[in-house]
């Protein structure tokens, strides 16, 4: 696919996961951003279409990122820290 995946990794810290890639042809020319996209209008077709594994450890933040991107048309998973 074209993309890169590097990670920042220290020890007792944590680690910092980067993916990249080309984005498909369906997306080429669309001119709005994406911080301008109203998620709020649920009739709309989806931007993407696909799956992402979200690694966030502040359930708030898992909630909030997983409803943006579930209305972005993507199919979240969410890995969950276990103590």
């Amino acid at each position: 696919m074209s993309g890169n995946i590097t990670v920042e990794s220290e020890v007792d810290r944590g680690s910092v996961f980067t993916f990249s890639m080309i984005m498909p042809s369906i997306v080429q020319g669309f001119e709005t951003p994406l911080a301008n996209i109203d998620l709020t209008n649920s009739s709309s077709k989806p931007l993407f279409q696909g799956k992402i594994l979200l690694a966030e450890d502040h359930v708030d933040n898992r909630r909030l990122i997983s409803r943006l991107l579930t209305k972005l048309g993507l199919t979240v998973y969410s890995a969950v820290r276990w103590v």
